[in-house]
């Protein structure tokens, strides 16, 4: 929860500084759902996995998410970056 707490306030601090105003807050049902999936995920391996097998899934499940976002959101993947993330796979 720590590490939750501090991450919204150095995020709200983050946007302050750029927009030169505090963020309006914003309810989203989708967004708080998905942080809880991903806390609860992210606790259960903090405390049942090895700092390198955490990594590695880790980084298997943000080039996922990175690809599903840039297709759903109709971006043009160039083969090059299919290839890569290819060659990151095996």
């Amino acid at each position: 929860m720590v590490r939750a707490i501090s991450a919204a306030v150095l995020l709200t601090l983050l946007l302050a500084v750029r927009d030169r105003a505090l963020p309006r807050p914003r309810l989203s049902l989708v967004g708080a759902a998905s942080l809880c999936v991903y806390l609860v995920g992210f606790s259960f391996a903090y405390v049942s996995l090895d700092a390198g097998l955490g990594a590695l899934v880790l980084f298997g499940v943000v080039q996922l998410v990175m690809f599903a976002g840039a297709l759903l959101a109709k971006e043009t993947v160039p083969p090059l970056r299919y290839a890569g993330a290819a060659i990151a796979f095996v």
